[in-house]
């Protein structure tokens, strides 16, 4: 019998989403799986998931873990996540399947994507991932805020004519007033760059836990006010390109 081939995956990020994104995995792919998680930084709501993320247990699937250099070192950033006193399994000792991978500013080729890292504004270090596929080109950008000359320079030539923006949209332009250098973007600094760069399509995510369905529809409403083909990121949400 032949073994079957891995299933490759890629995932950006690891907040509390990819639990229920690992359970999927498991009901509907039925080889071994080839995950690439690449993380753009080391806050809580980035990787908090990951202890829970069912497809790291089973040592068939191979799971490498990828940052950049624009942020704090890989391993022992990851490795606090799981370890003694915040979880009872230890990654080194208990997984040591998991791989490692810093990324420089280069591209890297991953599951038939090339994939471009780039520095965003945001405290502590943090990147965005531009990612080319069949053509089509996908920004991921989850915590950005404007105001740094060079770095939105690079994003604007990155964005251009994107098929889709995946872009930081937490605050509302009232509420930004007294959150300024926190890291974040209002729903109309998303729209603004999307019209500005020409994107095809933009997604506004990293939503405010504070936030209810109808600030959300509000902002959304603003945003489109500025670019007409925009959607408000929802759980299970897919699109295609």
């Amino acid at each position: 019998m032949e073994t079957p081939a891995s299933d490759e995956v890629l995932i950006f990020d690891a907040g509390t989403g990819i639990r229920e994104l690992g359970s999927n995995l498991l009901s509907t792919r039925k080889g071994p799986l080839k995950i690439h998680l690449l993380l753009t930084h080391f806050h809580w709501d980035h990787v908090l998931g990951l202890p829970f993320f069912a497809p790291a247990y089973n040592p068939g699937n191979e799971l490498t873990i990828y940052a950049t250099n624009f942020v704090a070192p890989l391993e022992p950033s990851i490795t606090a996540v799981m370890s003694y006193p915040h979880f009872p399994v230890v990654m080194l000792k208990d997984l040591p399947h998991i791989r490692f991978h810093k990324l420089d500013s280069g591209p890297i080729q991953l599951a038939g994507a090339k994939i471009l890292p780039f520095r965003v504004n945001h405290p502590q270090g943090s990147c965005g991932y531009q990612i080319r596929s069949s053509g089509a080109t996908v920004l991921f950008v989850p915590d950005r805020e404007g105001g740094d000359e060079q770095l939105d320079l690079e994003i604007r030539k990155i964005a251009q004519g994107a098929d889709l923006l995946i872009h930081d949209a937490q605050y509302t332009a009232d509420e930004y007033r007294s959150k300024k250098g926190w890291g974040h973007s209002t729903c109309i600094d998303a729209a603004q760059l999307a019209a500005e760069t020409r994107v095809k399509q933009l997604v506004l995510f990293h939503h405010d836990p504070d936030h209810d369905d109808v600030t959300i529809e509000q902002m959304l409403s603003e945003a489109k006010a500025i670019f007409p083909n925009t959607r408000a990121a929802a759980e299970g949400c897919t699109i295609d390109l």
